[in-house]
């Protein structure tokens, strides 16, 4: 009788442990972001925006990406939780050292509103964004 009852336990131990591993194996849940892209107060008219979640928390999480449309505006579905978020794009490209790598961004349950201003100051007075140069030529 004992020996049946170690062996039921052994056989049943397996299965109670099956949902015991790391985690529930359920997809991130995700979320809508929109906002406008700004370079300097003007509208970013080309480009993409990622939104990333990896990290210790989602370590396999794939970056989202989304284009900037033509009125500067961006709508992209974005894992709920810390994103790491980056812009590239024409002007973003063009003028280095705007002043970030990357920008964080903390994605709630349901819409999200993350509006993106980018600051250029040029290192010497006389550039700008107008003069298609950021390093003084």
């Amino acid at each position: 009788m004992q020996t049946r009852v170690v062996w039921i336990l052994t056989a049943a131990l397996p299965l109670v442990c099956v949902g015991c591993g790391g985690g529930s194996g359920a997809a991130p849940v995700e979320a809508t972001v929109s906002g406008t892209v700004t370079v300097n107060g003007k509208l970013a008219t080309n480009g993409e925006v990622t939104f990333d979640a990896s990290s210790q928390r989602l370590p396999n999480e794939t970056a989202h990406a989304a284009p900037i449309g033509a009125d500067g505006t961006y709508k992209i579905k974005a894992t709920v939780g810390p994103n790491i978020v980056r812009v590239a794009g024409s002007l973003v490209d063009q003028y280095r050292g705007l002043g970030y790598d990357s920008l964080d961004f903390e994605v709630k349950p349901g819409d999200n509103t993350f509006d993106i201003a980018l600051e250029w100051s040029p290192p010497n007075p006389s550039e700008s964004l107008e003069s298609g140069s950021s390093d003084g030529r």
